[in-house]
């Protein structure tokens, strides 16, 4: 053997890029970019467990695009479906996050729930907490200005059902 015939999977380098595509190097650009493009526009919305996701299904992500081409091509064909979806639902976006803050909560009390690891009783968070409130002051701002204006009023004093209606059961405060 010369230095001719020597290749990559004798140098100790698989032949793992080495047979890819432009096909291929085009579903990698737009997985990564679409992952950093995420990232940087929701990072900080993310907490460190989200980021881990989304920065470790990269790698995943090309590896099955990568060795199966069917499922490469579905994934291109959800991500469209789906920033289609996004464009549309943000046409009737509000502008406090509310709507977006329902799919999250709707994710993380599904998980919670089958997870069986939530708290209870079962507490808004701050950011649900602030979205109310910036929802609640733009809307009865006029109105509550008054009491609004003097004290530090919470808008769920008087709002204490909305959500997930009258509190009962084990959840409801004593």
């Amino acid at each position: 053997m010369n230095s001719t015939t020597l290749g990559l999977r004798q140098s100790g380098l698989p032949h793992l890029f080495a047979r890819r595509s432009a096909y291929d190097w085009a579903f990698a650009l737009l997985l990564v970019a679409g992952g950093l493009y995420a990232f940087s526009r929701y990072g900080a919305a993310m907490d460190i467990y989200e980021k881990a996701i989304l920065l470790g299904a990269l790698p995943v992500g090309l590896a099955l695009g990568w060795s199966w081409g069917s499922l490469r091509t579905l994934m291109l064909a959800v991500s469209a479906a789906s920033l289609l979806a996004i464009g549309l639902y943000g046409q009737a976006i509000d502008a406090y996050g509310a709507d977006l803050a329902k799919g999250e909560n709707g994710f993380h009390h599904s998980a919670a729930f089958t997870l069986q690891n939530f708290h209870e009783p079962i507490m808004m968070t701050d950011k649900n907490s602030r979205i109310l409130q910036e929802t609640c002051v733009d809307c009865h701002g006029a109105l509550m200005h008054d009491q609004l204006a003097g004290a530090e009023v919470r808008c769920v004093h008087c709002h204490r059902s909305v959500g997930h209606g009258p509190m009962t059961g084990m959840g409801r405060n004593q």
